[in-house]
């Protein structure tokens, strides 16, 4: 990892700090899961024994943060270890409130039974994040949406863009993955690729990967793409590795594509949270020219639409990563932090589509929330 801001320093002891306490926190009633195999095996102490096995897999936690941090290749014994040592934090963040809610009303109905159902409220979770973690992630859902863009010419009806948002390629990605979501584009045989921003998760060790994979997408008329929060490690250098592989990387731009005397109009907004967002700039002139913008937040929806983009793609939210099935959209994570949360939206002409994304964030795994590819048909308006 590079030599860290003197500036920013606190901040990330302080972002340490709490993460090794909430690790510690969920583990406190994951030790009693782990004192049931040696109660049952009839050690002396079993919670002790629990305790201990509590009090290492927590310490783990420090070991993680660093890739978390600054992303980069893992070694043969890190890899082995560290995607269920990841689902497992899942399951004890899970069933950490669950335990703590059960044990006194075991203590009270069957006191011999806490570290059995302790056992059992883990197993349960154990089970929910390995599905979460290895299965779900794999199974991408290709979505297909027909959309009337305000102003599109005849000649333009009937173009099909694929949307894919939030790659997150890096050490937790294996290259299958990477694989099948350039088979599935393929197949789709479509006119135009939209990439809406977090290539990578962290650090800058995989731009050269991510700007390939990016690349490879098949499309008639090239891949297209905005920037998202975790792409500014050092976003000059993802942006000419982008741009040197032919992949048309928008920063408040855009992309005029034309058929005949026909106009599109492919425009791509900057990052919000880093504070290069500009959609005054980014739209300026488009008033009159049917327009796609690619905008990683879809909080910018309002106020693109106010502006005159017909269309907005936009990533981010992840669909929260953990929902309820088949009601991502109503309940999951994202509910806490975004009014657009996955999903199709529609503020007057305007159209808002929210990708829940390909990759992950954080702990790699998805509950009720699967990658998706959307396959997004333009439409001229009807007269």
């Amino acid at each position: 990892m590079p030599p860290l801001d003197p500036q920013r320093r606190p901040r990330r002891r302080a972002f340490v700090r709490v993460v090794v306490a909430l690790a510690l926190a969920i583990h406190a009633p994951f030790a009693l899961a782990a004192a049931a195999p040696f109660a049952w095996a009839g050690l002396r102490w079993p919670l002790a024994w629990g305790t201990g096995v509590a009090v290492c897999l927590a310490a783990l936690i420090r070991a993680r943060l660093r890739p978390l941090m600054w992303d980069r290749p893992r070694g043969a014994w890190e890899a082995l270890w560290e995607r269920p040592y990841l689902a497992h934090l899942a399951a004890c963040l899970g069933a950490a409130p669950v335990t703590l809610l059960a044990a006194p009303v075991a203590r009270i109905v069957a006191p011999a039974h806490v570290l059995d159902v302790a056992f059992a409220v883990y197993a349960a979770f154990s089970l929910l994040t390995a599905y979460g973690t290895y299965v779900l992630p794999g199974w991408v859902r290709v979505r297909r949406l027909e959309v009337s863009l305000p102003g599109l010419s005849p000649e333009f009806d009937g173009l099909r863009i694929a949307h894919l948002s939030d790659l997150h390629v890096g050490g937790l990605l294996g290259a299958r993955a990477v694989a099948r979501w350039v088979e599935l584009v393929r197949r789709e045989d479509v006119d135009l690729v939209a990439v809406t921003g977090d290539l990578v998760t962290s650090g800058t060790a995989f731009h050269e990967e991510a700007a390939r994979v990016v690349a490879s997408f098949p499309a008639r008329l090239g891949v297209f793409l905005s920037f998202g929060n975790h792409d500014y490690f050092d976003n000059d250098d993802l942006a000419a590795r982008l741009r040197a592989r032919g992949v048309c990387a928008l920063k408040n731009a855009r992309h005029l594509v034309s058929r005949g005397a026909a106009v599109l109009c492919v425009a791509g907004v900057d990052d919000t949270w880093t504070g290069r967002a500009d959609l005054d700039a980014t739209l300026e002139g488009t008033r009159d020219v049917p327009t796609v913008l690619l905008a990683h937040d879809p909080d910018l929806f309002d106020d693109a639409a106010a502006l005159g983009a017909g269309l907005v793609l936009s990533g981010h939210t992840h669909a929260g990563q953990i929902a309820v099935p088949f009601f991502a959209r109503e309940l999951s994570l994202a509910n806490l932090a975004h009014a657009y949360r996955w999903g199709r939206y529609s503020r007057g002409p305007s159209t808002l589509v929210v990708s829940a994304g390909l990759g992950t964030t954080g702990l790699p795994l998805r509950v009720g929330a699967a990658p998706e590819l959307a396959i997004i048909t333009l439409r001229a308006p009807r007269s």
